[in-house]
Parts: C-alpha cells; sequence; structure tokens
C-alpha cells in the first residue's frame, strides 16, 4: 500500500514538473512578441533558450530513469562481493532487516523505493527517483541546468511585462503572476544548487548533513568534522571525472576523525593533491 502510494505521488510529481514547463515556456512565447520574433528570426539568443529548454528536459529524464546504485541489484556481483571481504575487517558494517543484505557505510533504506541505497542521499518526489552513488553527478547537473532554466525564464518574463505594449489587464496580470512564482523557483533552485554544491566540495550527502545526530558513525564527531573528505580539490575531482563511482567508504578510527587535528589533515590532502587536479582543470 506504502509503495503503491509513494510510486503515485511519483509519478504525479512528473506530470506537475511536465505541465508547469509546458505552460511556463508556452505562455512566455505566446505573451512575448518579441521572443516569438527571435525565434522565428532564428536569432542565436532564442535558438540557445530553446536548445537549454530541450537539454534540461534530457537531464530529467536522464536522472528520472537513472539508478541510484541499489544493494540488491550487486548482490551477486563478483567485484562487490569482493570489495565487501577486502574491508570487512576495518569497516563495520550493518545489516538491512527489510532487504535482508549488507549495508556498505553510507548505505541507507528508502522507504519509498523499498530498497537500500549505495550513499544515500534523498528521495525525489519530483524525480520520482532516488539519488545515491551512480546518480548524484547527473542529478547536480540537472539542478545546475534547471537552475540556469529558471532563471533565464523569469528575466525573460519581466522583460515581457515591462516592455508588453497591450493594456489589457488580464495579459498583464498572467504575465506577472508566472513573473513572481518563477522568481520564487529561481531562489529555491540557487539554494539547492549552492547547497549541494557545498556537499560535493565537504564529501557529504543531504542524509548525513540534515540527520547527523541520527548516524552512528557521524553523531559522536564534531559539527565541522568530515570524515569522507579528501579536500575540496580531491573531493571536486572524485565526483566529476571519476569514470566508475567507489562503492565503498572505510571509515576512519574514531581519535583520528574526532581529532582536532581533521582540518589539517583535510586541508594538507587538499594541498597535496591540488597540484595534480588543478593542472588537469588547466
Amino acid at each position: 500500500m506504502l509503495v503503491a502510494a509513494a510510486a503515485q505521488v511519483g509519478f504525479g510529481g512528473k506530470i506537475c514538473w511536465f505541465l508547469a514547463h509546458a505552460v511556463g515556456v508556452g505562455l512566455l512565447i505566446l505573451l512575448y512578441e518579441e521572443l516569438q520574433h527571435q525565434i522565428f528570426s532564428y536569432t542565436w539568443y532564442a535558438l540557445l533558450y530553446l536548445v537549454l529548454i530541450v537539454v534540461t528536459v534530457i537531464q530529467y529524464y536522464r536522472v528520472a530513469g537513472s539508478s541510484p546504485g541499489y544493494v540488491e541489484d550487486l548482490e551477486n556481483d563478483p567485484e562487490f562481493e569482493a570489495g565487501i571481504k577486502a574491508v570487512a575487517g576495518s569497516t563495520p558494517f550493518s545489516h538491512c532487516s527489510t532487504c535482508r543484505v549488507v549495508q556498505p557505510p553510507r548505505t541507507k533504506h528508502c522507504h519509498d523505493c523499498n530498497k537500500c541505497v549505495l550513499r544515500f542521499d534523498h528521495h525525489c518526489v519530483w524525480l520520482d527517483t532516488c539519488i545515491g552513488q551512480y546518480n548524484h553527478r547527473r542529478f547536480w547537473w540537472y539542478v545546475f541546468l534547471e537552475t540556469f532554466l529558471c532563471i533565464w525564464s523569469t528575466v525573460l518574463y519581466f522583460l515581457a511585462f515591462h516592455l508588453q505594449k497591450s493594456s489589457a489587464w488580464p495579459q498583464n496580470l498572467l504575465l506577472l503572476v508566472t513573473f513572481v512564482g518563477l522568481l520564487c523557483c529561481s531562489i529555491f533552485l540557487t539554494t539547492l544548487l549552492v547547497f549541494h554544491s557545498y556537499l560535493v566540495l565537504t564529501n557529504q550527502t543531504t542524509y548525513e548533513k540534515t540527520r547527523r545526530t541520527r548516524i552512528p558513525y557521524l553523531r559522536n564527531l564534531p559539527k565541522d568534522a568530515h570524515p569522507f573528505s579528501k579536500g575540496g580539490c580531491g573531493n571536486v575531482t572524485e565526483f566529476c571525472c571519476a569514470s566508475q563511482p567507489y562503492r565503498f567508504y572505510n571509515l576512519p578510527p574514531d581519535h583520528e576523525a574526532a581529532g582536532p587535528c581533521l582540518a589539517a589533515r583535510n586541508a594538507t590532502e587538499s594541498i597535496t593533491k591540488s597540484t595534480k587536479c588543478c593542472s588537469w582543470w588547466r
């Protein structure tokens, strides 16, 4: 019953997402005469806006159709089983009573998907899927594109309202209401993008950040301690450039993770790896 209800909510979220974009972009093209002229004149500005819409839609469905990394899908994977045996002596594992599988560190059971997710971040209702180890990078790019699209659309609605030659109040009111709605969405998406960028820089997840006091391997650590961090540059490199996401995370000893020199250790690692990373970016 609960799984079926969650599935309906997720499907409804996809429909709302589609309608919001179809109506928002449709009204903009319909009511903004200058944009119509630019589209039919094949100006680079309008074409670039349309390309951004298409790319954002494609990225949305890429994330929605991706797997976050379910533990049960890897049970018969020799590499996965070998990894568990390799770190079992130094890293504690837990067991999921629902899925009846071994949970590597940073794994959590998602009650919406009814599966255990590797490096669980959160369950997204709008995408109807979990965000985890295998699709967090795709999700970040989707949020980036969606934020850019929303801000651009907000600017266009403002121009349409400001430059509207027609004095018909229903049309102006519709433009104003849509502009205010898009402005609120832009603020929310910008905040979300900044938050997930911060998570990437510190090698954290939404679940670890918001439920820190409930997680056994984090609740006894200082609030500024990030036991999985490899330094800002190392974290970004792992997140953006790793061809195959890491499946296991070793938990550091308590005295090392909670020690006062944790920040210095992470800073040292960052400096050590910065030369290689930054040269790659150049």
